[in-house]
């Protein structure tokens, strides 16, 4: 029996070894009771070192800000409290020289015969070099698009200029090939713009000035810039306008995200309507767009805000598009303090709505600077 054990605890040991990710784990109390040999490896502790003390203590853990992380925000922390599965992306741990570096960290709970939580096993892996090839290719499109933009805008201006009968009148055919020509060539200048605001976005780059603002007056203006594209189309757009309070947001990004989501509607809308809502909800108003287009399936609403996800069927394969116009409208809706959520049905249409925050009252900001900490 004793033989048995032995043979199962290297194997275990073994197992451990072999894997090329740090793993470390945990006692119900948060103390370090294994450290792997590839954790030894990254972190530059030996386990000795780390045995019956906490990660906090040793390891430490630091948000993407470089902000240390306590006990109470602790992702280890919450695992042995809840028993609920935890994964972050991009967190930073330090070596035991003192330097930090960035690291994908997995925690899940270990349990007892009689379901108890007994402890946590914590996956993590050093993604510098990760992190270093993203940098290195945000910069490549960064430079790439921007070459780009320049000669993009001369090709529309001459052909504006073409189509404005500047170079002489065009015969029905050419006039037909140059306005084509034209779609095109703004098409691209589409992609040009979703892909320098991507790079922007991620590298925290777009500034937001948020101010109280007349939602309504910027949802009527978006309206009437797009009414060419819906009449085009012979579809009805329509503002139920009702009265809103003013919301706390930069103007210039929740006109994009309107145009964004209006737009994408009357794109994917065949027949019907387009109709553009507001109401207010607690402290936030929520804008809905409902068309009565394609529809999206239950599946594709789970991607649908995904960077570079397009519904792809037979009815829109006609469609053009990117795939980050919603990536983009979800980040600016949400670095503004709102959510942005889809409701959908294939052949019926879809419901975009989103939230935007109202303002504060001043009287209610300087009560809350009066209070004092721990008060």
């Amino acid at each position: 029996m004793l033989r048995e054990i032995e043979e199962e605890r290297k194997k275990d040991e073994a197992l451990l070894t072999s894997i090329g990710e740090g793993v470390l784990a945990v006692d119900q109390t948060g103390k370090i009771i294994l450290l792997n040999g590839a954790g030894e490896q990254i972190t530059g502790y030996l386990q000795e070192e780390l045995l019956n003390k906490t990660i906090l203590e040793t390891l430490g853990l630091w948000n993407k800000e470089k902000q240390q992380i306590d006990d109470k925000d602790s992702p280890i922390d919450q695992v042995l409290k809840d028993g609920k599965t935890a994964s972050i992306d991009e967190i930073y741990l330090k070596k035991r020289d003192g330097t930090l570096f960035p690291s994908y960290l997995s925690v899940a709970v270990i349990r007892g015969a009689d379901e108890k939580i007994m402890g946590a096993i914590v996956v993590f892996r050093d993604i510098t070099h990760d992190l270093e090839v993203e940098q290195m290719k945000q910069e490549l499109i960064s430079i790439a698009t921007h070459e780009l933009r320049t000669p993009i805008t001369g090709v529309k201006g001459y052909l504006d200029m073409i189509l404005g009968g500047d170079a002489g009148e065009l015969n029905p055919d050419m006039k037909e090939m140059v306005t084509e020509v034209a779609k095109i060539t703004q098409r691209l200048a589409d992609l040009v713009d979703d892909l320098l605001n991507i790079g922007r976005i991620e590298q925290g780059r777009i500034e937001f000035r948020p101010v109280p603002t007349d939602l309504s007056k910027i949802i009527q203006e978006v309206i009437d810039e797009l009414q060419i594209q819906a009449k085009d189309k012979k579809l009805i757009l329509s503002y139920e306008k009702k009265t809103i309070p003013q919301v706390k947001a930069d103007p210039e990004r929740t006109r994009q995200v309107l145009i964004n989501l209006i737009g994408n509607s009357i794109k994917y809308t065949e027949q019907g309507s387009v109709t553009v809502s507001s109401d207010t909800k607690d402290k936030e108003v929520v804008v809905q767009v409902k068309d009565t287009g394609l529809g999206i399936s239950k599946e594709g609403q789970k991607k649908l805000f995904e960077k570079f996800y397009r519904v792809r069927t037979e009815k829109t394969r006609q469609v053009t598009g990117t795939g980050l116009g919603l990536w983009i409208t979800k980040q600016l809706v949400e670095k503004q303090g709102g959510k942005i959520w889809v409701e959908s049905e294939e052949g019926k249409g879809s419901d975009f709505s989103f939230s935007l925050p109202r303002p504060v009252p001043i009287y209610l900001e300087y009560n809350r600077e009066s209070i004092p900490e721990g008060a």
